[in-house]
């Protein structure tokens, strides 16, 4: 449990000599539910913020968020004295419930009162940068390391949001000087890495990641960025083993499903290939469903419900079900991104593609027009405004199709929109020659079969590049500066689809 600063510093419930309540007392030690009953009737003549404070604490912590929440903002509302450390300790509070604009007014409320203080700056630039308001989380980190300047967490924290800004190697040198200041930092040294990384320079980022990895031997983030430097640097053998990382640091593994496969025989047996990240990597993992199959057992995919009809289509796949729905009886299950792990994939010996089929054609509007040549558009990506990290990886990967409006003055060529989504909207208002081919698609099979129509997609990097190129559609990729590790660095080819030439962006925001 973090310890939270109610006013300057709390009372040590270790040290007889220091007066400590016996509410407090309980939460520090760990005992919440003998501390609130306590707390509760602690104050009689009113709940001061303190006490509020104890009991959101101790509320919290037996699993009680929700009415931990009502106490904070019932003490907000009436009992909030206009002091720093009133406002700093529920500004830690509503951060700790992920009330990160809360804790933003709350924050600025304190640099407002203390304009001298750091620790108010850099509290609020992480409730911007939790927020999504980059720029201005910069702006308060900044503000906190000119008052604070040998405070290595500060530089942490600032090379964090530089590089949600886009700002790598801005971000690189803030990473750097906190590992001046506190070599044994090992977040310092997993920011270097990230920094190099996405100044795609993986190769240099891996010994960044492994001094972080050494300096915390549990450090779960580092390993997962380690493992993605492997890949991004093209190096599989050591790279899908470290992938496996992911289960400890961004994703939850399943425990509904029996035996996880780790290379049994397969025989006779039914297994379950299950999505478990977006669309576009189940795309490009479900190439690896007829190597299963090849091995004797009955194969059944679990993806979302708008891929369930194309991939009907896969070769090796005996049923395929939507997440959600029943599930058959099965020997063994396997997330479908720890199957090149299986097969021990190398960057030479990916399967190949074409692996996915449309169903019958019918082709898209702009292909009853005279065209020399039919070209696909997708200029954005699912902007995801509630996943604040996904968000900004959006900003940097999406265009408009303004930015693309130099194409239509080639002649012989006819557009076509498969953008999906709010960005859809930008058809009608760019007043630009193409058609929206998008018109009652429900799934990716409605999708595929319009895509037939087309000689090329150009695209930013969404799901609609892996499907293009899973049927061996021309694709032209236009990936952002930080590029996805699957794309590898520099090259315009990718092993994972032939099809497709990559066009990288040349520096962040251009």
């Amino acid at each position: 449990m973090e310890r939270l600063v109610v006013a300057d510093s709390l009372p040590d419930p270790d040290n007889p000599a220091e007066p400590c309540p016996l509410g407090p007392r309980a939460v520090m030690l760990g005992q919440f539910a003998q501390a609130l009953p306590v707390l509760r009737r602690a104050a009689p003549g009113g709940e001061s913020l303190e006490q509020s404070i104890w009991q959101a604490l101790c509320l919290d912590e037996l699993g009680r968020r929700g009415e931990a929440l009502e106490v904070l903002e019932t003490a907000a509302r009436s009992n909030l004295p206009q002091t720093y450390g009133a406002h700093f300790a529920l500004g830690l509070m509503m951060a700790r419930f992920g009330r990160h604009e809360e804790a933003a007014r709350l924050f600025t409320g304190c640099a407002v009162m203390q304009p001298t203080r750091p620790d108010a700056r850099h509290h609020l630039g992480k409730s911007l940068q939790a927020s999504g308001h980059i720029d201005a989380a910069v702006e308060a980190f900044t503000g906190a390391m000119r008052l604070d300047p040998g405070n290595a967490d500060i530089f942490v924290d600032l090379s964090s949001a530089l590089c949600d800004a886009g700002r790598f190697a801005e971000g690189l040198i803030a990473a750097q000087v906190a590992s001046v200041i506190s070599p044994a930092c090992p977040e310092a040294h997993n920011n270097i890495g990230y920094a190099l990384l996405s100044l795609n320079r993986s190769i240099k980022a891996l010994p960044a990641y492994e001094t972080a990895i050494a300096l915390r031997a549990g450090f779960t983030h580092a390993r997962f960025g380690h493992a993605v430097a492997l890949l991004k640097s093209g190096d599989f053998v050591r790279g899908w083993r470290q992938y496996e990382a992911r289960w400890q640091d961004c994703q939850i593994a399943r425990s509904d499903l029996g035996p996880a496969w780790r290379g049994e025989d397969l025989r006779n047996t039914t297994i379950l290939l299950h999505a478990e990240q977006g669309l576009g990597d189940t795309l490009q993992f479900v190439r690896f469903a007829p190597l299963v199959a090849a091995r004797g057992a009955r194969v059944v995919l679990e993806v979302p419900a708008s891929l369930v009809e194309l991939l009907h289509g896969v070769e090796g796949v005996a049923d395929v079900i939507a997440c959600g729905d029943p599930l058959p009886p099965i020997d063994w299950h396997c997330p479908m991104a720890s199957l090149p792990l299986l097969f021990d994939l190398r960057i030479d010996a990916v399967p190949a593609a074409p692996y996915l089929r449309a169903p019958a054609s019918f082709e898209t509007p702009c292909c009853h027009e005279h065209a020399d040549l039919r070209v696909g558009l997708v200029w954005a990506g699912d902007a995801r405004p509630s996943d604040t990290r996904s968000n900004l990886i959006d900003r940097r990967r999406s265009t408009s199709l303004g930015t693309l409006a130099p194409l239509f003055a080639i002649q012989g060529v006819r557009f076509a929109s498969y953008q999906l989504g709010p960005p859809r909207a930008q058809i009608e208002d760019a007043g630009l020659p193409v058609v929206d081919a998008m018109h009652g698609v429900t799934s990716f099979a409605d999708t595929a079969a319009r895509l037939a129509g087309c000689d090329l997609l150009i695209s930013v990097d969404t799901a609609m590049v892996h499907l293009a190129g899973g049927l061996g559609k021309p694709v032209w990729m236009l990936s952002r500066f930080d590029g996805c590790w699957r794309w590898l660095e520099e090259t315009s080819e990718t092993p994972w689809y032939p099809s497709m030439r990559i066009f990288r962006q040349p520096t962040p925001g251009d």
